[in-house]
Order: C-alpha cells, then sequence, then structure tokens
C-alpha cells in the first residue's frame, strides 16, 4: 500500500459507545493503514446501565437528542437525531455507519448520496429480529432499510445470518465483509482461568456455595425469554440436590419474573442485578453453564463471554450467535424459542453428565479463541480496502 492510499480517513458513526465495542474500536484506531474517528450519537440509552470510561481513540459525542419508545413488552427504542453529522463528515473517504434503524444513520446516508463518498453499513440484522416488531414499526424500518441498502456502497456483517438477511434482500454476496461480533476474548479467558483456581472459595464468598448453578446474563425483558428458563428451572429443580439460579441483569420484567418464582415456590432463584465485567466474570466462573432462552437476538455478545470463560453454552436458534457459536453437542445446544421441553432436556444433558460438562467447557473457549477482535478488525479492513482500492479479498 503507498503513502497515499495509508492516508484514508473513516468515519465510523454509532448509536452509543458500548462497554463490549471498546476492544475493537481502540484496536482499528491502532492500524496503520487508515486513519479512524468514531462518532457517538449519545453517551449512553435508556436501557444501558454501563460505567463511563476513558477511550484511547479518537471520537465525538454528537450533539443531538434521542427520543425513546419504550414498547409493550418492555424493550426501548432509541431514535438518535444528530444534524451535526451533516458537517462532521466533510474530509473522510469512506463512512461506516452501524444499522440504518435511526435518523442520524440516514442523515449520513443522504450526505453520502450528495457528496458521492462510499458508504459501508455496518449491521447486525437478522430474518428473526427483524420480524419481532410491530406492523407499524416494521413498515418504518423497513423504509428506511430499503433506502439503506440501495444506498449503500458495501457491507460489514456481523455473523451468518445477517449474511443470510442481507443476501435475502438482494445484495450481492461480494459486497459483503464478515466482521464477527466479538468482545474482548483475551481479557475474559485470562481472567476467568485464574479464578478458576478459586472456585469453590469463590462461591464461598459470593454465598453461592451451591453444587449446580445456571446463569443468565442480559435485560429483564419479554424477548429474553427468562421465563421459559424459569419455567424449565421448575421442571429440573427436584433432580439435583443443590442446584441454583443465577438471572444477571436489570429491566422492567424483574419484578414480574420474581413473582412467579414466588406463585411456583421456585427456590435458589437469585436476582443478582447490572454487574460490571470484572464482577461478571466471577458468576460465569463458578457457573455450569449459560443459558440465553431469547425470542430474537441480533447477535447475543454475552455467549462469546460466557464461551471465553469455558461455558457450555444452552440458547435459541433466535440468538443469531448460536450459528456460528453454538455447536450441538460439542460446546452446547439450539433449541426452538418458547420450546420449554427442548430447554430442560439441553439443561439436564449437561448437568446430569459432568464429562460432557467438561467436553463443553473446552470445546467452546477452543471454538471464541477464533472469534475475536483481530478476526473483527481484520473484516473492517478488508470491507474499506475493497471499496476504495478495488483489492480483492
Amino acid at each position: 500500500m503507498n503513502a497515499q492510499q495509508s492516508k484514508g480517513k473513516i468515519a465510523i458513526i454509532i448509536n452509543i459507545p458500548a462497554p463490549y465495542r471498546i476492544a475493537l474500536f481502540k484496536s482499528l484506531s491502532e492500524t496503520e493503514d487508515f486513519k479512524f474517528k468514531f462518532f457517538f450519537c449519545a453517551p449512553s440509552e435508556a436501557n444501558r446501565r454501563w460505567e463511563a470510561e476513558e477511550y484511547l481513540f479518537d471520537f465525538e459525542v454528537l450533539s443531538g437528542f434521542s427520543p425513546t419508545l419504550r414498547k409493550k413488552d418492555g424493550d426501548v427504542i432509541t431514535l438518535h437525531i444528530n444534524p451535526s453529522i451533516l458537517y462532521k463528515l466533510r474530509g473522510f473517504d469512506i463512512i461506516i455507519c452501524a444499522g440504518y434503524n435511526y435518523p442520524t444513520a440516514l442523515l449520513s446516508l443522504c450526505y453520502s448520496l450528495f457528496f458521492k463518498i462510499p458508504l459501508l453499513l455496518w449491521t447486525e440484522q437478522t430474518l428473526y429480529t427483524e420480524a419481532s416488531h410491530s406492523f407499524l414499526l416494521h413498515t418504518i424500518r423497513n423504509m428506511a432499510k430499503m433506502f439503506m441498502l440501495k444506498g449503500a456502497r458495501g457491507f460489514i456483517a456481523t455473523g451468518t445470518q445477517t449474511k443470510e438477511f442481507l443476501i435475502k434482500h438482494g445484495v450481492n454476496k461480494e459486497n459483503i465483509f464478515l466482521s464477527p461480533d466479538a468482545v474482548d476474548t483475551e481479557f475474559f479467558l485470562h481472567n476467568s482461568i485464574k479464578l478458576e483456581k478459586e472456585k469453590e472459595m469463590l462461591k464461598k464468598r459470593l454465598n453461592l456455595n451451591l453444587e449446580k448453578l445456571i446463569v443468565y446474563v442480559g435485560q429483564l425483558i419479554e424477548r429474553k425469554g427468562i421465563i421459559h428458563l424459569l419455567q424449565a428451572y421448575q421442571r429440573i429443580f427436584s433432580d439435583f440436590n443443590s442446584i441454583g439460579l443465577l438471572i444477571i441483569g436489570e429491566g422492567v420484567q424483574e419484578e414480574e419474573l420474581k413473582r412467579y418464582c414466588q406463585n411456583h415456590n421456585l427456590q435458589n432463584v437469585f436476582f443478582l442485578g447490572y454487574k460490571s465485567q470484572e464482577i461478571l466474570i466471577q458468576y460465569l466462573v463458578i457457573s455450569n453453564l449459560f443459558v440465553l432462552p431469547t425470542l430474537a437476538d441480533v447477535w447475543g455478545l454475552v455467549i462469546n463471554e460466557a464461551m471465553a470463560c469455558g461455558l457450555p453454552i444452552v440458547t435459541t436458534k433466535q440468538a443469531a450467535a448460536s450459528t456460528d457459536l453454538v455447536h450441538d453437542d460439542k460446546n452446547g445446544y439450539v433449541v426452538d424459542a418458547e420450546d420449554i421441553d427442548g430447554l430442560t432436556i439441553a439443561i439436564k444433558q449437561i448437568l446430569q453428565n459432568p464429562e460432557k460438562e467438561q467436553q463443553m467447557k473446552i470445546a467452546s473457549r477452543e471454538i471464541i479463541k477464533n472469534w475475536g477482535i483481530n478476526e473483527a478488525v481484520e473484516g473492517f479492513l478488508k470491507a474499506i480496502r475493497y471499496t476504495l482500492y478495488g483489492e480483492k479479498r
């Protein structure tokens, strides 16, 4: 690559600085070929609880406003509106926009088309998540989607389900680049391996000294399907002498879930609230398996985190991560959403077979090692090089 090419300036527009994206942004900013600047529409959103960090990359939080719509199931939609993006994009060679379901993304595409600057759409959308909205919302999003899909020069997909979504909507597969939805795998691997040496002591310190522990991490909202996990737990509780269910996260469904536990006399269900990544690792390490019973998830990065901590995974095919990361009977099981029987059987198969659990533990870590930040960065760079210079993959 010559000196002129190495000066390419890349603008990345994304809703908020989510902690699980920070490692990716930092790694991108450290690449020698391009200069990245990250534009955040807002510092946070109503359904997110994250601690502020000092970011070691070039970024700016855009001025604007972000009205919030709360759906009946407790999920939240934030419409970021940042007109200032129209003069912030001057001087960039490529615009990369994360998603299309907020006005700032559409403004960015308008700028791209008017000034003939290529725009890449970075998306996590899947056929399952697209179908999970109401008719009105689906119609509005569909209009935005078609505008973005037709106007974008190329596409960065986070996994197989997203690639399938794009191809179904008429995108040429040659214009799709895979950048795995990844977390800082090394952080979770390194710290979990250290903590495993004191697992029993850690259980006592956390006052969770039970033989078997199931863990869920995420928002406490209807879309996550937690009620189905409680129903499955209810069926298997009597099969084990000492078992518990850890529910980590916050959300509008919390009181409803607690009432369900009380009404059905469910024992050893612990609602632990939000936990930072450093603390979360402790709960993952003491657990025997991770369950994400979601009805629709564009990925499910908690699966990545749990796998890096060496946990077998039980999830639904409606979690996009299931296609790429969960290999049936190797490191976990994939069931249909709302399939209580399937969920129950999958959990029991792991908990009742310590040898299988250990094999899955090893397999989870092996699989996730090849699905990390380095692979995600390389996906971005391939998309950029192809768009700017026509470089082959």
